[in-house]
């Protein structure tokens, strides 16, 4: 075990309730002390009360601000991978639109040809276009002896 430090240190005089008795002698006295336990120096290392509660406040303070940064780096990364996994999902959205848009542009060529070839149709078939002078004739059927006997057949 070690030796208490025998290095003297000034202690003051207790004051006295009664300061015409005191002596006017009475001056400040070196007595030794020993040291603090745990603190083989020899030097004291005194902290008051208060200032051990700041410095555990300041550890906590920079416990909770490290904690804070981790679990808004951790949210961060996260939503990284979110934009990352909606930026998959958008181009593959964009590739089916992509898709159904060069179909729905064929279909619409497809029935643009079909009403052209329709108004064509309409336009040989409508009376405008046909000459009054031109006949239309329709070749008759013969008439079968069923027809006649029935009466279906206008003599």
């Amino acid at each position: 075990m070690a030796q208490p430090d025998q290095s003297p240190r000034l202690v003051e005089p207790e004051p006295d309730d009664d300061i015409l008795t005191s002596s006017p002698d009475a001056a400040p006295t070196l007595e030794p002390v020993a040291p603090a336990r745990g603190n083989e120096s020899g030097k004291e290392t005194k902290f008051s009360k208060l200032s051990l509660i700041v410095i555990a406040l300041l550890v906590l303070a920079l416990c909770f601000t490290a904690f804070n940064l981790r679990s808004e780096t951790i949210k961060s990364a996260g939503l990284e991978a979110d934009v990352q996994a909606l930026e998959g999902e958008l181009s593959a959205a964009n590739a089916t639109v992509s898709a159904h848009v060069e179909r729905l542009a064929r279909v619409r060529d497809d029935v643009s040809t079909l009403l052209s070839r329709v108004g064509a149709l309409s336009a040989l078939v409508s009376l405008d276009v046909v000459p009054a002078e031109t006949t239309i004739q329709v070749p008759q059927a013969p008439v079968s002896a069923f027809e006649s006997d029935a009466g279906l057949v206008d003599d």
